[in-house]
This record gives structure tokens, C-alpha cells and sequence, in this order.
């Protein structure tokens, strides 16, 4: 009698992501592509360091240097965070947890696997949004509907003013006076009616802000605020937390290879102001009286974490563009057709 083929790595790596998440665990969409990147780049690094193709890899092969090796090359070569590392790890830990109950081989990936630790990730580092993710959150409402009319404005404004959550929610329109040349002056109030400072927005955003006031009938009423809820008149700052929460949500379903942070908040897209300007060039003490800072201090932690983007987007275009040691990078046709 014929002896059954043998249920090798490549065998066990396609009944996981293929039919095992998909069907049986019921992961999304998202998890199982952030997944075939993690076990894709394996695959291209156990071919760069021996040799190996893709379909000879065995389980024997994948001890805990061959791992952490791997796990180093993501963070020195790729520039990986050690979020992402850990990330990566615990995607190679999914797979071997399901592989060693269906062959027994992979036992030893899968203690190999267990003595590596996930490393301490840095804190200091806040999310913020690229200039492609900053443009597809604000296109993302759709503004054929009141709701989604409503959240477009809503985000363009905080882009545009830099308002914390709760100045937002304060915003009447009698804040703001519409210049000729089509760009217009915002009192953004802090506090308790107390007037804080008054900034500049562009024209295309005033436009949407004033086109906005036209389609809710009140730029005759001064007191009225901009924003309201589907139940209330003064939109509340948990209102405001459930649409980054929404949109965010869907942004990270249909683009899982961006929005890679896990706490963003409406404070992000303040951030995210102060860090574009920054990278503008844009004078740092301009920014805190934009932002209403009351120490410079306080805008100096964007500077770092505006450096730190830069640092990351450079490295990266580095390796995009130059090749390292003369050499050319090998044909992605190594990894099997399901990780492509």
C-alpha cells in the first residue's frame, strides 16, 4: 500500500492561511494579508540566507537561530518597529500552533518558537497620519448623505484649525468670518467661553465650512453650533471619538497595509497637524500659537516625533530605490502562488 505524501511546511503553510483562518478561525480579511506578509517574508529570507527555496523548506530547517535571525533582519534591514516585529512573531507563533497538530515535525518550530519573547515596544511615539492616509480619511465619508456630509466637514475642520475635540465641539458660527479672498478667521474657543486665539484656514476648507452652514439653514444664526449629533444641537466629544472610531475602522479593513497604529483618537489628527507643518518647515513657534500651546515645550515633542517620520520615510525610500552590495533582489516567484 502506498504510504500517504507527507505533510510538509509549504503543505501546512496553505491549509492554514487558505482554508484554516478563513473558514474555520474566521479571521478578516485584513489579519489573514497582514499574515501572508509575515510568512511571504520568511520565505524570501530563509532563500536569501540558505539557499533555500520555497518549496524544500522543512520544519527541521526552522530553528531558533534561523527565527531570530529572521526576526533581526526585520528590524536592521527593514527598519522595522518592534511593534511590527512582534507582530510578525506572533503570526509565525498562529501558524505553528496550528502546524504541529497536524504534523508532527512541527513540534520543533513550534518550541523553537516558544522561547523567543516578544520585545518592549518605545511608548514615546504617538500615532499620527501620513499625508496619503490624512487624504483617505477625509474623502472616506460619504457626503450624499447628511451623516456623512456632516463628518466630512468635521474632519476637514480639525485638519484645517488644528482644534482639540472639545474646541471642535464649541465651534458656533459666529467663529468664523469668511474673507473675500475665500479663505477665512477662526476663534477657536478653549474653556469656558473664554477666547483662546484665532487661526487661518485655506480657502478649500473654508469653502466646505461655509457650504456646510448654507446646507443646515443656519448662517443666520450665530449662536448655532457647527456641529451637531443625531440626537443633540452641541455634537459631544464621545460623538466625535465614534467617528474617528468608524472611519478608522473601515480605512484599516480596506488598506491593511497603512493605518498601522492601534490608538488612534481625534488627538491623532491634531498631531498629525502639528507634524506636517513641522516637516513644511514651518517655524516651530508659529505652530504652538496655532495650536494654542502654552509652552513650546509641549509643540518640541512633535518635533521628535516629526523627525522620527522622517527618519523612517527616508530608510525606506533608501531601500526602495538603491540596491545594497550590487546585487539584484531575487524574483518574488520563490514564494508559492497563495502568498502573492
Amino acid at each position: 500500500m502506498k504510504k500517504p505524501e507527507k505533510y510538509g511546511f509549504i503543505d501546512a503553510l496553505e491549509s492554514f492561511t487558505e482554508s484554516y483562518l478563513p473558514l474555520e478561525k474566521g479571521s478578516s480579511e485584513r489579519t489573514i494579508k497582514s499574515y501572508k506578509t509575515t510568512y511571504g517574508l520568511f520565505i524570501d529570507y530563509i532563500y536569501d540566507v540558505k539557499g533555500v527555496a520555497s518549496g524544500s523548506i522543512s520544519f527541521e530547517q526552522l530553528d531558533f537561530t534561523l527565527i531570530t535571525s529572521f526576526l533581526q533582519w526585520l528590524q536592521d534591514t527593514r527598519k522595522c518597529s518592534a511593534s511590527t516585529r512582534n507582530q510578525r512573531l506572533a503570526a509565525l507563533n498562529s501558524f505553528a500552533t496550528y502546524a504541529q497538530n497536524v504534523c508532527l515535525e512541527a513540534v520543533f518550530f513550534y518550541n523553537a518558537l516558544r522561547k523567543i519573547p516578544s520585545k518592549k515596544t518605545e511608548h514615546g511615539v504617538k500615532s499620527t497620519f501620513t499625508y496619503e492616509e490624512t487624504q483617505l480619511l477625509l474623502n472616506i465619508p460619504n457626503d450624499t448623505k447628511e451623516i456623512g456630509k456632516r463628518d466630512k466637514v468635521l474632519l476637514s475642520t480639525v485638519y484645517g484649525t488644528g482644534a482639540r475635540c472639545a474646541e471642535t465641539c464649541n465651534l458656533r458660527v459666529k467663529n468664523f468670518q469668511f474673507k473675500k479672498d475665500g479663505g477665512a478667521n477662526v476663534d477657536i474657543i478653549r474653556g469656558k467661553g473664554k477666547k483662546s486665539r484665532t487661526v487661518i484656514i485655506s480657502e478649500p476648507c473654508a469653502k466646505l465650512i461655509k457650504d456646510y452652514i448654507r446646507y443646515r439653514h443656519i448662517a443666520n444664526q450665530p449662536e448655532a453650533f457647527l456641529f451637531k449629533s443625531q440626537t443633540h444641537e452641541h455634537m459631544s466629544v464621545s460623538a466625535i471619538e465614534e467617528v474617528y472610531k468608524k472611519y478608522i475602522a473601515m480605512l484599516k479593513n480596506q488598506y491593511p497595509d497603512k493605518f498601522l497604529y492601534s490608538d488612534y483618537t481625534p488627538h491623532t489628527m491634531r498631531r498629525t497637524v502639528a507634524t506636517h507643518m513641522l516637516e513644511a518647515g514651518i517655524d516651530i513657534e508659529v505652530i504652538r500659537t496655532f495650536l494654542g500651546h502654552t509652552s513650546i515645550i509641549t509643540t518640541e515633542i512633535y518635533a521628535a516625533v516629526s523627525q522620527a517620520r522622517v527618519d523612517k520615510e527616508l530608510k525606506h525610500w533608501a531601500e526602495k530605490w538603491f540596491l545594497q552590495s550590487g546585487e539584484l533582489p531575487h524574483e518574488e516567484c520563490n514564494r508559492p502562488s497563495f502568498l502573492r
